[in-house]
């Protein structure tokens, strides 16, 4: 309401703009890149890498699902932050400056905000 936009025709004038913000891969060795991904992906078992939608990621967010942690023994989260990041740089080539890491069930809620789809 009060964004000037009105309801009709708002999504094709938006084209170029609406652009997802956000890249998602699987953090699973091959780091395969999830297109049009929504909350639903953020599975337990896994843990995820969210970057910038350009060419060169500044930040990487971690997002680690509680099972994944337990079953690969993930216990320094920073470190894992790091040496994920330096891993999806060597296989994707997209550099990453800064890494921060998000476990599953302390989401903050700007971290929803990376969902556009829900």
């Amino acid at each position: 309401e009060g964004d000037g936009w009105g309801s009709q025709g708002a999504d094709q004038s938006l084209d170029s703009s609406t652009e997802a913000k956000k890249r998602m891969f699987a953090v699973d060795g091959t780091y395969e890149e999830l297109k049009n991904f929504d909350s639903d992906d953020l599975w337990s078992e896994k843990a995820f890498i969210i970057v910038d939608n350009t060419e060169d990621a500044s930040e990487a967010i971690i997002w680690i699902g509680t099972e994944y942690a337990e079953s690969e023994g993930v216990k320094d989260y920073d470190a894992f932050s790091k040496q994920t990041a330096a891993s999806f740089t060597k296989a994707t080539g997209v550099a990453v400056e800064s890494t921060s890491y998000v476990l599953e069930g302390e989401e903050e809620d700007s971290f929803w905000d990376y969902f556009e789809l829900g």
